[in-house]
């Protein structure tokens, strides 16, 4: 029930992208993203000490993040989901402790 709600949502959304509200949409989503360009590549920016700039720098990539879900939300998802079933054979092997490489367990050469 839930996830069909979810993609009866998503349906009516990508819908509305389509509409040309929807581009005008996209398009102030576009304009945010180059507004937060503009910002890391200023001078005040730059000055900010290691710290700052890092907080900075994060805030900024999950602001991204979001901006490019409302933008395309099927392709976000997607490219989640795929390089979440990417790494998951890595990630498996590795909470096991065993390396593809050698066969042998991590740290251990015998």
């Amino acid at each position: 029930m839930r996830d069909e709600k979810f993609g009866n949502n998503l349906n009516s959304y990508i819908r509305f992208l389509a509409t040309e509200d929807g581009v005008f949409f996209k398009t102030m989503l576009q304009t945010m993203m180059s507004i937060m360009v503009e910002d890391m590549l200023s001078k005040k920016f730059t000055a900010l000490d290691p710290t700052e700039k890092d907080v900075n720098q994060r805030t900024y990539y999950n602001v991204y993040e979001i901006l490019l879900f409302l933008m395309n939300p099927v392709k976000w998802i997607k490219d989640k989901t795929t390089v979440k079933m990417s790494m998951a054979p890595n990630l498996t092997d590795r909470r096991l402790g065993k390396s593809k490489e050698r066969g042998t367990e991590y740290g251990r050469t015998s």
